[in-house]
């Protein structure tokens, strides 16, 4: 069902929502770059939007929640100091007008925050996390619980938190929470983070950005100013709140695109889908197509913060069911999802090319299993949970770094849906090859 109805708005609700007036005042205050602090306005935003308010479509309904990972260098990027300057305060002015702490626990356990859901009630809120990387450091170990941490995380951005007991009050239900998350880290993450992170489908919920250009050169001028500039910016920010405060009262729950916009946004859902499609038949190993695969869903999402950003200053008036998503709307988001593409491209490039490939050349006596798993079975093929077992070891980064050095010198080559198709039946019963709809191990064979 599509909205063609329009509603009236203020000249300056049309110019720009809230996401483009609060950028603009963050870039105004801290030398950050554009993209992070267009991050940081879209996630209040959907903070504001909270978990009643959804686009109903084919694959679901979709609530409002995104989750950005901001990369950067320490001292250069001022990923935080927005945070502490700008964004802690209006949120604190923002939980004392809606008589709620917006804020969710930036430090936790799993059990922990289980326990602090379930107990206050609150599973509602943004988590705003400094150094992402450890979190992906604890679920880079080989204990279950490491996994744990990554399922843990994704059923928060999907909202199933599954029933945990806990050692305090054992069993424990959180019931459809609602978060929304806002970290960065530093480029060591591509020291710790781990094929595991995409595989399990964490990182395909991350939207990333990345720094790339030297920050703002400030004159002496705007480098230093006088106690009035900081009363001034206290004002701005108790005005930015008394407004959200407005929006989060919104009647409207239902977010709906103009047949332009649907069709703008179902065409850029099935061209990513069609492209990840592609990359996965390229190659099974390639993790770029579950990344893919999401943007037509994050740009939806985008598309509809978008259209509930621009009723910040006429929110009092407002009094439609119905929020109209618009083709204006649907544009910046495609747009949007398509830097963050960008982002996780050179994310996936960074982390490839570290040092841990070169140190994978030192398991010298691993590379000799490996090849000779293959070379000495009668099929000349190997499946990867054959190669493991004979390694005797599951420490999967180390085996991804093995496994693409191999690819890499030639030495190795992962065989296609295709092949694996054509396979005689007796052959993938040997090696407990199971194929359907989709669904292709992945299995290895020499070069010819």
């Amino acid at each position: 069902m599509y909205c063609t109805t329009r509603t009236n708005k203020d000249n300056e609700d049309e110019a720009g929502g809230f996401i483009e007036k609060f950028k603009e005042f963050l870039l105004s205050q801290i030398p950050t770059s554009p993209e992070w602090a267009e991050d940081i306005a879209t996630s209040v935003v959907s903070l504001v939007a909270g978990p009643d308010r959804y686009i109903s479509t084919r694959i679901g309904k979709l609530r409002l929640n995104v989750w950005f990972l901001y990369i950067g260098p320490s001292g250069l990027a001022y990923k935080t100091t927005p945070w502490r300057y700008c964004l802690l305060p209006l949120l604190l002015r923002l939980s004392e007008l809606v008589g709620q702490d917006v804020l969710l626990p930036s430090s936790f356990s799993i059990e922990g925050l289980v326990e602090y859901m379930a107990k206050s009630g609150r599973a509602w809120g943004l988590i705003l996390k400094d150094e992402f990387t450890m979190v992906l450091k604890e679920a880079s170990g080989d204990k279950g619980y490491n996994i744990d941490v990554l399922e843990f995380l994704s059923q928060l951005y999907d909202g199933t938190l599954q029933k945990r007991y806990t050692r305090k009050a054992k069993l424990e239900e959180v019931l459809r929470p609602y978060v929304v998350f806002l970290g960065c880290t530093t480029p060591y993450v591509y020291d710790v983070v781990e094929p595991t992170v995409f595989i399990q489908g964490l990182g395909n919920r991350l939207l990333f950005d990345c720094w790339g250009e030297r920050p703002k050169a400030l004159t002496a001028d705007e480098l230093f100013y006088d106690l009035k500039e900081d009363e001034e910016r206290d004002r701005l920010l108790h005005g930015f709140a008394e407004r959200l405060a407005g929006l989060w009262k919104v009647r409207g729950h239902f977010l709906t695109p103009s047949p332009e916009a649907a069709s703008r946004l179902a065409e850029f859902k099935e061209r990513k889908e069609g492209e990840a499609c592609d990359l996965y038949l390229k190659d099974p190993l390639d993790l770029r197509p579950s990344y893919l695969a999401r943007a037509g869903e994050m740009a939806i999402k985008l598309a509809g913060l978008h259209a509930f950003s621009r009723l910040w200053l006429s929110s009092h008036l407002y009094d439609e069911e119905i929020i109209p998503i618009t083709l204006e709307d649907a544009k910046w988001a495609i747009n949007k999802v398509e830097r963050h593409i960008r982002a996780f491209e050179k994310f996936i490039n960074e982390w490839r090319v570290r040092p841990i490939k070169a140190r994978s050349m030192l398991y010298k006596a691993e590379m000799e299993v490996f090849l000779s798993v293959i070379a000495n079975n009668p099929d000349r093929i190997a499946t990867q949970r054959e190669v493991l077992e004979a390694l005797g070891w599951y420490r999967s980064r180390e085996f991804y770094a093995l496994r693409e050095a191999l690819i890499e010198e030639g030495k190795i080559r992962v065989l296609m849906p295709e092949e694996i198709e054509k396979l005689p039946d007796e052959v993938k019963k040997r090696h407990g090859i199971k194929t359907g709809p989709g669904r292709y191990p992945i299995v290895f064979a020499l070069p010819p």
